[in-house]
């Protein structure tokens, strides 16, 4: 129909309905991708929103100890099933089962999770237009992460760009708020209990603060590096 009503009127409305339908579409489609994940203990409920899924090719790169890998590009990558949540970047291997002649519907064996919280991303890798980094814990741990497409990198991408820019702001609200509630304590005037009472308060909220802060911090050295910066790394990760 839309494509019968270009430039007609009606036109916003046919588009509209189109994009509501293939989010349905979506969300039945991813419905049924996440509840074929196995092996994972918490409750894949609780991650938050799934906000994309869907197969790559993986490298990872451990920096621990003395055994790291020299050159990932001699090494065959895995097959992976990514699970993208607002909380939590699932990785999962994609199981398929073919019994009498019949295709079954795959299943998704848990293997890895990384906290979106703690992690960083370096959009471009030299040398593959298709690939991206997703590091851990100052970079003691890198995946490479090769999609099918330049566009599904860019979708990628752009969607964890999201939920890191969505936890930075959510930090910067949380320490204004708490800036805001420690100025009013201290000029309001209190007696000997409310004192007690509000110096409990802001006791937590200062620790509260302080996990922010270093997240904000964590997520500050991650993200928000210059494209220069983010190239020397992709160099220097494969030149190793």
């Amino acid at each position: 129909m839309l494509k019968c009503s270009k430039n007609s009127e009606g036109t916003a409305e046919l588009e509209e309905a189109l994009a509501t339908v293939l989010d349905i579409i979506k969300s039945a489609n991813d419905s049924m991708h996440q509840i074929a994940i196995t092996g994972y203990e918490g409750d894949v409920h609780e991650l938050g929103k799934l906000l994309l899924q869907g197969s790559f090719n993986v490298w990872t790169d451990h920096k621990k100890g003395h055994n790291k890998v020299k050159d990932l590009a001699r090494f065959k990558p895995m097959q992976r099933h990514l699970f993208l949540y607002a909380k939590i970047l699932l990785f999962c291997k994609k199981r398929e089962e073919n019994t009498d002649g019949h295709e079954k519907s795959p299943s998704y064996s848990f293997k890895n999770s990384l906290k979106m919280s703690t992690v960083g991303i370096t959009e471009n890798v030299k040398g593959d237009n298709k690939k991206f980094e997703i590091w851990y814990n100052g970079r003691e741990e890198v995946y490479i992460i090769q999609a099918a497409s330049v566009e599904l990198k860019n979708t990628w991408v752009s969607e964890i760009r999201k939920v890191l820019t969505g936890q930075l702001e959510a930090c910067r609200e949380a320490s204004q708020l708490h800036q805001r509630i420690t100025e009013s304590v201290y000029h309001a005037p209190m007696n000997s209990s409310n004192s007690s009472r509000y110096s409990r308060k802001s006791m937590s909220l200062c620790e509260n603060k302080s996990e922010l802060s270093s997240l904000e911090m964590s997520n500050n050295r991650d993200r928000n590096i210059s494209p220069n910066a983010r190239q020397k790394r992709g160099r220097s990760l494969v030149g190793k």
